[in-house]
């Protein structure tokens, strides 16, 4: 397990690292550090972690293994380097720093201290652009002789954590440099990495053509970069960075080969197209979803999930559990999750026929049978088929499927509830168990779709539940009879009961419950 500590927390550690540190298995979040000390605690309090009064006092913490550094571009380098003698590896936000002489200070000091520094140049690890690198490693264009590529959008004032024409990236002192250091050098890293060449010339321009700080005047930085790279392969090509791509974001690339053209994210309707020297077409999708499949139990709520182009299917753990409640002979077992498994699925009823049969119509028999019929009817797991019939290629996992026992729906909601109660050593009397999983399954088949990945994150308790917090005061009783912990948690068998205070995790699960469903709540302890 890595332990992140995160250093500056505007919008790209709330965005990109902070969310993606917390999908990772393999990495926890131990602290955080932001000169708006407001900041980092509202998202200590949120994800969990502690809070630091200076990076240095982060950085002295043994127990983090390795820092993000998501503070402004001048302080890149600094924080950098002291991160690495203190024994801890680097993930730099880009720019790597403000000059060359510090960007190989920081090189140096990760050599000395033997840990990793990586900067986040990410555009070269989507899937759309390591799948246009391949295509040109195979030579599906030819020789690369020119290309283009851009990135642009409306300004940083547009999305920053400080929102306006007062952000940092506006400001010389803090930024240094502009949309080149924003935009245009993920897109310098980017056609190196397609193209296999380093940049060895260039001509550029940058300008300052539209933005203006909060008293009017000219921004200090630039807002739009034009360069003409020539490559150590000697290919030729342009790159463009703008701050002022007022409308929809612009981050295409294209590349002209002796073989053909490949385009980049420049079609509206695919990732990549490809088009051959005597101009035959073809597209990719390569980040499209292609198949969607809805694994879980066959519940009404579950099922509710599906779209028109989704494939409803049982999950393998379901129907197991399911073949056990209605079949007591396990060598009939075998042979049905044998047909299943080979996919032969049309012999599934035929030997189901066969058992009713068997047992000369005894009718407690017949009626398990019939249920099990009944169940395997519809959604026996068959993409597999779907897959060769669409001619679609399924990724390993962890990008393809991959299942895991239990089911799916199970596995994610012991894994959010564990999240929730571990740190409060709470458990749940079976009582307050049941009653909490039906409240949640009620919501769900209420009031439409809970998103799994939203599940992960903390729910925010704000002014809008007041009312419901009254509520829950005015029938504390009742409530702490069904939410509390385990009933052998004291030697002497008392049950210990859950302050339910705003933060409380149990609060802030049945949260989901509005006022009017609280009845639903009593009738079921």
């Amino acid at each position: 397990m890595i332990r992140v500590g995160i250093i500056g927390c505007g919008r790209i550690a709330q965005e990109r690292h902070i969310p993606e540190y917390i999908e990772n298995a393999e990495a926890v979040i131990h602290g955080y550090y932001d000169v708006n000390q407001e900041r980092a605690q509202q998202l200590a309090e949120r994800y969990g972690g502690k809070t630091y009064c200076s990076y240095e006092e982060l950085l002295e913490d043994p127990q983090i293994d390795a820092v993000s550094v998501c503070a402004a571009n001048s302080a890149h380098a600094e924080i950098t380097i002291k991160a690495l003698e203190s024994g801890k590896h680097v993930l730099c936000e880009k720019p790597m720093a403000v000059t060359y002489a510090e960007c190989k200070e920081m090189v140096r000091a990760a050599q000395k201290s033997g840990k990793y520094l990586m900067i986040g140049q990410n555009q070269r690890l989507t899937k759309t652009h390591v799948k246009a690198k391949e295509m040109i490693d195979e030579g599906k264009i030819g020789k690369v002789l020119t290309f283009r590529t851009t990135f642009g959008h409306g300004g940083p004032e547009m999305w920053s954590i400080d929102r306006g024409k007062g952000t940092w990236f506006f400001n010389r002192k803090k930024a240094v440099m502009g949309v080149m250091a924003d935009l245009g050098i993920h897109k310098t890293d980017l056609i190196q990495f397609l193209t296999s060449q380093r940049v060895v010339e260039t001509t550029a321009k940058l300008l300052t053509l539209d933005k203006v700080d909060a008293c009017g005047n000219r921004i200090g930085v630039d807002d739009n970069a034009f360069c003409i790279y020539k490559m150590s392969g000697g290919a030729v090509g342009t790159m463009t960075a703008s701050w002022t791509y007022y409308g929809s974001e612009d981050n295409s690339t294209i590349i002209y080969g002796t073989e053909g053209i490949l385009r980049i994210y420049d079609d509206p309707c695919h990732s990549i197209v490809l088009i051959e020297k005597n101009g035959t077409r073809k597209e990719y999708d390569v980040d499209k979803i292609q198949l969607r499949i809805l694994n879980g139990d066959g519940a009404r709520w579950i099922n509710k999930l599906a779209t028109k182009d989704t494939i409803r299917q049982k999950d393998n753990f379901h129907i197991h559990q399911e073949i056990i409640r209605d079949i007591p002979e396990e060598e009939n077992r075998r042979i049905i999750e044998k047909l299943i498994a080979e996919r032969r699925y049309e012999e599934v009823p035929i030997f189901l026929k066969y058992l009713k049969y068997e047992c000369g119509g005894e009718e407690k028999y017949v009626k398990k049978i019939e249920k099990l019929e009944s169940y395997l009817s519809e959604g026996l797991p068959r993409y597999q088929d779907i897959l060769e019939e669409k001619n679609i290629e399924m990724p390993e996992a962890p990008d393809g499927i991959e299942y895991r026992n239990p089911g799916i729906m199970e596995s994610q909601i012991f894994t959010v509830l564990s999240k929730r109660f571990k740190s409060g050593r709470l458990s749940f009397g079976k009582i307050g168990a049941t009653c909490l999983a039906k409240i949640c399954a009620s919501k769900v088949e209420n009031k439409g779709i809970i998103e799994l990945e939203k599940l992960e994150q903390p729910i925010e308790i704000d002014d809008s539940i007041e009312q419901y917090m009254l509520e829950i005061e005015n029938n504390l009783e009742s409530i702490t009879n069904v939410f509390r912990a385990n009933e052998k948690i004291n030697s002497n068998n008392t049950c210990k009961q859950v302050t339910l205070s705003p933060k409380n995790p149990i609060l802030q699960a049945i949260k989901m419950v509005s006022i009017s469903d609280l009845n639903y709540i009593y009738n079921f302890y």
